[in-house]
């Protein structure tokens, strides 16, 4: 834990330094726009995510934008390319509940990225 949550980078860079990992090589994945927001204020590149059923139609991916995130996707099917258009030798951070880590470990294991960190939150 950290004492300040998002949208302080706090929690970014807890992982960054625990893990050893590089700001200029690691890609967050982020569907909240305190989240974009924390890996901004933390130096990493940030896109973001509105796949999720939280995502109804009267939000706007611009919130996710104007908080900073550099992309947004909009399914799950185009994460990947755009994963691999952004850089082929990032690590990924990307914060999940636990019910869709394992669909992001699989779709994940077909990029080559550099490594990839998947935190589960309840």
């Amino acid at each position: 834990m950290v004492q300040k949550p998002k949208p302080y980078p706090d929690i970014y860079l807890k992982v960054l330094h625990q893990n050893n990992l590089k700001k200029e090589e690691t890609v967050i994945i982020e569907d909240s726009s305190v989240g974009v927001k924390a890996g901004v204020a933390a130096g990493i590149k940030v896109i973001g995510l509105i796949a999720g059923s939280h995502w109804h139609e009267d939000r706007s991916e611009e919130e996710l934008i104007n908080s900073g995130a550099f992309k947004v996707v909009k399914e799950y099917k185009y994460l990947d390319s755009v994963l691999s258009f952004t850089s082929l030798q990032s690590d990924l951070i990307f914060f999940s509940n636990n019910a869709i880590i394992s669909f992001f470990y699989l779709l994940l294991l077909t990029i080559q990225l550099k490594n990839v960190y998947l935190f589960g939150i309840a």
